[in-house]
């Protein structure tokens, strides 16, 4: 597994970055305002320049839509409703593929400590243009590529269990 250690960037985001062969990458940013971005992707990050830093790293190409989020003004409600409808995509730097059209799959939860409201944003079948979004009630959760609260392995269903018990 390789991780990456977190970093801030100019623009006031800590992000950092988990590769993996068994989930392919799950970036994590936070805002000092409290609004927090958490991908897990199936081409998150293929490249390994470490010059780099992890913001810069999921801020470019089809993986940019928690810093789009994090950088943005939008609710996470309304960034949710954005992505659905496909209105953010209008915008979107021509060299960057609507993450609609993309053939990979990816799970997204954008979320606002200061008003509580955390969104799942789900684009689950990487040969379709569909993308879900839910509102995720207050608990402890998991995400993976499987989606929010799939739990698909004794690892996860322990993790779940233990920060239950903790919290």
């Amino acid at each position: 597994r390789s991780i990456e250690a977190a970093d801030w960037d100019y623009t006031g985001i800590l992000g950092g970055l988990c590769k993996s062969a068994q989930n392919f990458g799950v970036w994590i940013g936070v805002c000092k305002d409290g609004r927090f971005a958490c991908l897990a992707d199936s081409c998150l990050h293929d490249d390994d320049d470490n010059r780099v830093s992890v913001v810069y790293k999921a801020s470019h190409g089809p993986c940019s839509l928690p810093v789009a989020y994090l950088e943005g003004k939008h609710t996470p409600e309304s960034f949710a409703e954005w992505i659905e409808t496909g209105m953010a995509f209008e915008n979107f730097p021509r060299d960057d593929p609507d993450p609609r059209e993309l053939t990979y799959t990816y799970e997204l939860i954008v979320g606002d400590l200061s008003t509580s409201t955390v969104f799942h944003i789900s684009k689950p079948v990487a040969s379709e243009r569909v993308i879900h979004t839910r509102r995720v009630p207050f608990g402890v959760h998991t995400l993976s590529l499987s989606g929010l609260d799939n739990i698909t392995s004794l690892k996860v269903i322990n993790l779940l269990l233990n920060l239950s018990v903790l919290l």
